[in-house]
C-alpha cells in the first residue's frame, strides 16, 4: 500500500509532463492511422476525450469542464452525421464546437500558469502544452476556414502526390482527414519556421498567419522571461536568508 501511494503521489506530481508526452506521441502516432478512417476517426475521438482529462486534472475547473465536455460531445455527434450523411453543413457545426472547446481549454490552462507566483517543473510542462495547443486553435481556424472558402491555403502539389488528405476534399468523409496538414502548416507558422511548402492565399488567412507568428514569438519570450524572472527572484531570497 505504501508503494502504491509513494507512485501516485508521483503521478500527481507529474501530471502535466504525463500529458505532454501523451501530446506528442498522439502527434506522432495520428499519421499512421490515415489508412484506416475508422481507426483514425477512434483515435481523433480518444485524443478529444484525452485532452478534457488532462485540462481537467491542470487546472480543475469544473464549470469550464462541463462546458467543454458537453461541446465534445455535441462536436463529435455532428462529425458523425457528417461521416454517415455525408454532409459539409454538419461538419462545419463539428469543426466550429470543436475550436470553441480548443480555445476555452488553451485560455483556461495558460491563464491558470500565467499569474503562478513561483512555477513548479510541472507548471513548465503546463506552458508547452499551452503553446501546442494555441498552434492547434489555429488548426481548427484554418480548418474552418478552408472549408468556407475552398483554396484559402494553398499545399503543393508535392505534398499532394504522395498522398496529403489535402488533395481530397471533394466530400465531408474526406474533408475529416485534413487536420493533420493544417496541423503541420500552423506549428510551421507559430514557430516561424516556414518551410514554403503550404501558403496563405485569401487575407484573411494572410491575417491568421501573420497574427499566429507574432503570438508565437512573443508567448515564447513571455514565457521564457517571466521563468528567468522567478528563478532569478528565488535565487535572490535564497541569499538574503
Amino acid at each position: 500500500m505504501t508503494f502504491i501511494k509513494n507512485y501516485t503521489g508521483k503521478l500527481r506530481k507529474n501530471l502535466c509532463g504525463i500529458f505532454l508526452i501523451l501530446i506528442l506521441g498522439w502527434m506522432l502516432i495520428e499519421p499512421l492511422t490515415n489508412r484506416w478512417p475508422f481507426f483514425n476517426v477512434a483515435f481523433a475521438y480518444f485524443f478529444s476525450f484525452l485532452i478534457l482529462g488532462g485540462f481537467y486534472v491542470i487546472t480543475a475547473h469544473k464549470k469550464i469542464f462541463i462546458i467543454c465536455l458537453f461541446l465534445t460531445v455535441l462536436s463529435l455527434f455532428m462529425e458523425a452525421l457528417a461521416v454517415f450523411h455525408d454532409s459539409k453543413i454538419c461538419q462545419l457545426w463539428a469543426y466550429l464546437l470543436g475550436a470553441g472547446v480548443d480555445v476555452l481549454i488553451t485560455i483556461s490552462i495558460i491563464w491558470h500558469t500565467a499569474f503562478k507566483l513561483m512555477y513548479t517543473r510541472d507548471d513548465v510542462f503546463a506552458g508547452v502544452i499551452g503553446f501546442l495547443l494555441i498552434g492547434g486553435c489555429f488548426a481548427d481556424m484554418y480548418l474552418i476556414l478552408q472549408q468556407l472558402q475552398p483554396g484559402t491555403v494553398h499545399f503543393q502539389k508535392a505534398l499532394v502526390s504522395v498522398g496529403s488528405s489535402v488533395g481530397a476534399s471533394g466530400t465531408a468523409r474526406q474533408f475529416l482527414f485534413q487536420m493533420g496538414d493544417f496541423l503541420y502548416f500552423s506549428y510551421m507558422t507559430i514557430t516561424t519556421v516556414g518551410y514554403g511548402d503550404v501558403v496563405p492565399i485569401s487575407h484573411f488567412a494572410r491575417r491568421l498567419t501573420s497574427i499566429e507568428a507574432c503570438l508565437g514569438v512573443l508567448y515564447i519570450a513571455v514565457f521564457v522571461g517571466r521563468l528567468m524572472g522567478l528563478y532569478l527572484h528565488g535565487n535572490k531570497n535564497e541569499s538574503s536568508i
